[in-house]
C-alpha cells in the first residue's frame, strides 16, 4: 500500500479501488466492477 499512497499523494485526482478477487489483469478477472467504477471515476471529472 505504500506505493499506492505514493501515487494518491502526486496524482491529484488519483483513485484508489480495491476490487476483491481480481488477481493482475482486473479488467479481465472483474468486467464488470472495473467498467462500473471507471465509468463512476469518469463521470466524477
Amino acid at each position: 500500500m505504500e506505493d499506492v499512497d505514493y501515487f494518491l499523494s502526486v496524482i491529484s485526482h488519483a483513485k484508489f479501488v480495491e476490487i476483491e478477487r481480481a488477481a493482475h489483469m482486473i479488467a479481465g478477472d472483474r468486467n464488470d466492477v472495473f467498467a462500473e467504477e471507471a465509468i463512476k471515476f469518469l463521470k466524477s471529472l
